[in-house]
């Protein structure tokens, strides 16, 4: 599956000038199940397997409490058991964090009770047809726009002036996030860092996912949008963005993608040739994860 991720980073740069970024996304999902999920539909490397580590009972030399020694302090059992530590010890150092960026939320927030921008809010959720009440919040201690919360969405703004003709255009971009359910997109990616700590790869295509993700967003908040829209857009995501932002979560949409990322998103953006949706890059990715049971 790294391999299959590594090829695919690779050849992004191409498929960029022919498939829709939401195609090359939504694919990436394919490569996270199969990291999450380990068994592929193989019969005769399961009966290889069951044949070579059965132990050797019929052998009188062999007494009881020496199977039982050799299936504890085998190399396999001692490598599971420094494996499911390292998820432990991970799933734990991110969940600290997580709670310690709730308790900064929760401290610095200022509920939006502005009529106009609250209005902006309704009308943008109209037009995406979201009938759930998302919350509006201010919050001091973050320096871009985000989407938090799974179940109780709301979007948090930082405490620096937005131009009332950009704000709507900011909300649209998290609106999309929370339609697209890419809080859970980013759950099942944090699952499968956390199975997956000790492979540098997988961070790197954690990375990736992170950008490809700001880039599908965009390009749905531009699609149909002429040439100016475009670069008005543009305008607003780079005037919104002063800084690094100084704290963020895993369980959260981050308007920042660093400078690379923000590079690509620009390009992406003021990219208004007709693409294609990517369903055959979606097919050749699940295509290659399953042939990784031959």
């Amino acid at each position: 599956m790294s391999i299959i991720a590594i090829v695919y980073i690779s050849v992004t740069p191409f498929l960029s000038k022919f498939f829709t970024a939401n195609g090359r996304y939504y694919a990436w999902l394919v490569i996270i199940l199969g990291m999450i999920i380990p068994f592929r539909f193989s019969w005769l490397e399961s009966v290889i397997a069951i044949d070579t580590f059965m132990p050797a009972t019929n052998n009188y030399f062999v007494k009881p409490y020496e199977i039982t020694t050799l299936s504890i302090f085998s190399w396999p059992v001692l490598f599971s058991v420094l494996w499911l530590v390292g998820v432990a010890v991970f799933i734990t150092i991110h969940i600290i964090r997580h709670r310690h960026f709730l308790k900064m939320v929760k401290r610095w927030i200022i509920k939006v009770d502005d009529e106009q921008v609250l209005n902006m809010l309704h009308g943008v959720q109209t037009e995406l047809r979201i009938k759930k009440q998302i919350e509006l919040q201010t919050c001091h201690g973050i320096s871009s726009p985000m989407l938090l919360g799974f179940f109780r969405p709301t979007i948090l703004l930082p405490i620096n002036y937005i131009p009332p003709d950009e704000l709507p255009l900011i909300l649209k971009h998290e609106l999309i996030h929370y339609k697209r359910g890419d809080i859970w997109y980013k759950a099942l990616v944090f699952l499968a860092t956390a199975l997956h700590w000790f492979n540098p790869f997988v961070y790197l295509v954690a990375r990736e996912i992170a950008i490809q993700c700001e880039i599908s967003c965009d390009e749905e908040v531009v699609k149909s949008t002429d040439m100016n829209g475009r670069q008005k857009y543009v305008e607003a995501i780079i005037g919104v963005i002063r800084k690094q932002p100084m704290v963020k979560s895993k369980f959260s949409t981050n308007f920042y993608s660093g400078k690379k990322g923000m590079k690509h998103r620009v390009f992406s953006i003021m990219d208004a040739r007709n693409k294609k949706r990517g369903f055959s890059i979606l097919a050749i990715v699940l295509v290659l994860t399953f042939s990784t049971s031959i």
